[in-house]
């Protein structure tokens, strides 16, 4: 396991965290490789976010998928009342319903082929709150996560 060092664990700040596997994930419909970013995400952006968690009020044992849009991290941070940093990213829809929730934290956010997001916290009940997802933005994290690759 490879933690940001300033990992703040009394927030949501620099929610990431590296797994050095033992031996290669064994690919399926349900586990594919995707790319890092080679930009940050862009406002108005669509994306999909994916997860094993809440759909309803009890777990599901299939993966879900939701197709979301970028939104802005003004407008995120309003929503938020100033919880939002520049390590963070916004996702959701128009009117709210779609996002991910409970149980899917760690997961992607893929906008045009590249992990933009890692599922970390948003509003509750998330099926029916108007306000956005929160994501970590990997744009924000390529150095950390090169260097901790190179040491393997």
């Amino acid at each position: 396991l490879s933690r940001l060092e300033d990992e703040d664990s009394r927030g949501h700040h620099d929610d990431i965290m590296l797994l050095r596997l033992t031996r290669p994930a064994s690919l399926s419909n349900s586990v594919r490789p995707v790319a890092l970013p080679t930009r940050c995400p862009r406002h108005g952006e669509q994306c999909v976010v994916s997860g094993w968690g809440l759909v309803t009020e009890s777990r599901k044992d299939t993966l879900h998928c939701a197709n979301i849009s970028i939104i802005s991290t003004a407008s995120c941070d309003k929503d938020y009342r100033g919880q939002v940093t520049d390590t963070m990213v916004c996702a959701g829809v128009a009117g709210g319903g779609t996002d991910s929730c409970e149980g899917d934290s760690g997961g992607p956010l893929v906008c045009g082929g590249m992990l933009q997001g890692i599922v970390s916290w948003g509003d509750v009940p998330c099926d029916t709150t108007v306000k956005p997802g929160v994501y970590t933005k990997v744009c924000k994290y390529l150095g950390w996560i090169r260097d901790v690759m190179k040491k393997y």
